[in-house]
C-alpha cells in the first residue's frame, strides 16, 4: 500500500482516537467538578449551622428565655447593661452537643432590641464526630429584625480539617440565610476557594460565590493542582 494510501485508511482511526480523547478530558473535567461539589457541600452546611448557633448566645442572653446560661456578673455601666462571660450549652433539635460563649453581652438602654456581643466563641459537634468552631471578634444581634452581624477576623473550623475566613457576615434567622459583602476565603481537605461575596441559603442547601471566584484543587495522591476561576 502506498504512503498515500495509508495516510487514507489511518485518517479515520486518528479521528476516533481524537474524538476519545476529547471524551476523557471531558470526563476528567466532569469528575474534578463533581469532587469539588462534593467537598463544599459536606463543609457549607456545618459552617451555616454553626453562624446560626451563634445567634442562639445573642437571643437568649439578655431576654429571658429558659436555657442551660451559666454567667458572670451583671453590671449597669454608662447606660447599659453588661452581662460577663455568658456561657450556653445543650442540644440541637437532631441531639448535638453545642457551646456558645462570649467575654461579653451589652444591651444599651436607649437600644433595647440590640445586644452587642464581644469575643464570640461557638463549638457545634459535627454528624460524623468531631466538632465545628467559630470565633469572631464582634457581634451585634438586633430582636426586631433578627440579624446577626459579626465582625473582625471570624475563623470557622472544622475537625475535619475545612477553615473558613470572613471579614464581616450578617446571619439572617428569618430567611435563615447568611451573607458576606466582603472577600471569604475556604480552606479544604483537597484545595482552596476564594470570592469577594457569599451567601448560603436553608442552611447551606444553596451556596452563592460571586466577584472573582477561584477555586485551587488538589487530587487526592497528585502534587499537581486544578486551578478554575
Amino acid at each position: 500500500m502506498s504512503a498515500a494510501g495509508q495516510d487514507i485508511a489511518l485518517g479515520p482511526a486518528r479521528a476516533a482516537g481524537a474524538q476519545l480523547s476529547g471524551r476523557m478530558r471531558a470526563l476528567r473535567k466532569a469528575a474534578r467538578h463533581s469532587r469539588r461539589v462534593r467537598i463544599l457541600r459536606i463543609a457549607l452546611p456545618g459552617i451555616a449551622l454553626v453562624l446560626i448557633a451563634a445567634t442562639v448566645l445573642s437571643n437568649v442572653s439578655l431576654f429571658g428565655i429558659s436555657s442551660p446560661l451559666s454567667i458572670g456578673r451583671i453590671v449597669l455601666q454608662d447606660g447599659a447593661l453588661k452581662m460577663e462571660n455568658p456561657r450556653l450549652s445543650g442540644y440541637t433539635h437532631d441531639n448535638r452537643a453545642y457551646e456558645l460563649a462570649a467575654a461579653a453581652a451589652t444591651q444599651d438602654i436607649s437600644d433595647p432590641q440590640t445586644v452587642h456581643l464581644d469575643q464570640v466563641v461557638a463549638r457545634i459537634a459535627e454528624p460524623a464526630g468531631g466538632f465545628m468552631s467559630l470565633e469572631a471578634k464582634s457581634g451585634a444581634f438586633n430582636t426586631g429584625d433578627e440579624i446577626l452581624r459579626l465582625d473582625g477576623n471570624i475563623v470557622v473550623k472544622s475537625d475535619e480539617g475545612y477553615e473558613m475566613r470572613l471579614e464581616q457576615a450578617r446571619v439572617e434567622m428569618r430567611q435563615a440565610a447568611i451573607i458576606s459583602e466582603r472577600p471569604v476565603e475556604i480552606d479544604m481537605l483537597n484545595g482552596k476557594l476564594r470570592a469577594s461575596t457569599m451567601r448560603i441559603d436553608e442552611q447551606g442547601s444553596r451556596v452563592l460565590f460571586g466577584g472573582g471566584v477561584s477555586l485551587l484543587f488538589r487530587p487526592s495522591g497528585s502534587g499537581g493542582a486544578d486551578e478554575k476561576r
